[in-house]
């Protein structure tokens, strides 16, 4: 039997990025990350890269932001490898992708859904790129409105 991985979802109304982000996405969601039993949100942030984000801060940086699950391969696994891309680079290349309406593809760098997209290990890692928010709200289920 499958796992389940905590997922969390930010929108912003005023940030530039995120709104270029759902426009060009179609996607009301602009942001995703994972919480941790420690209060905290595995997530990669833009111009940063791979971090764990005490939770108040991530609320903090979002206008609405909802919660849920989605199926993984193994919860010890995706947790070890969202942990193990900790310090790892941000996929600048995703943006222009998003920009241009193209795929990517840096196994190095990370952007937010490719980083839960690998943890679920429902997608090979080779075939990661081009994935939003979007296609993750998909799989997720048992949302629930935090903001």
């Amino acid at each position: 039997m499958a796992d389940q991985l905590p997922v969390i979802y930010g929108r912003s109304n005023t940030r530039a990025i995120s709104l270029i982000i759902q426009a060009k996405t179609v996607c009301w969601w602009s942001h995703i990350g994972s919480p941790t039993p420690g209060r905290t949100v595995l997530e990669a942030v833009g111009g940063i890269g791979v971090v764990e984000t005490p939770w108040h801060d991530f609320l903090n940086r979002y206008d609405q932001v909802i919660t849920g699950w989605i199926y993984c391969r193994d919860l010890a696994e995706a947790y070890r490898f969202m942990y193990d891309k900790k310090g790892a680079l941000y996929d600048k290349k995703a943006i222009k992708g998003i920009l241009i309406g193209r795929a990517w593809d840096d196994l190095a760098a990370w952007h937010c859904s490719e980083l839960i997209g690998g943890a679920t290990h429902i997608w090979p890692l080779a075939g990661i790129s081009q994935i939003w928010p979007k296609h993750l709200l998909k799989l997720t289920h048992d949302i629930k409105r935090i903001k």
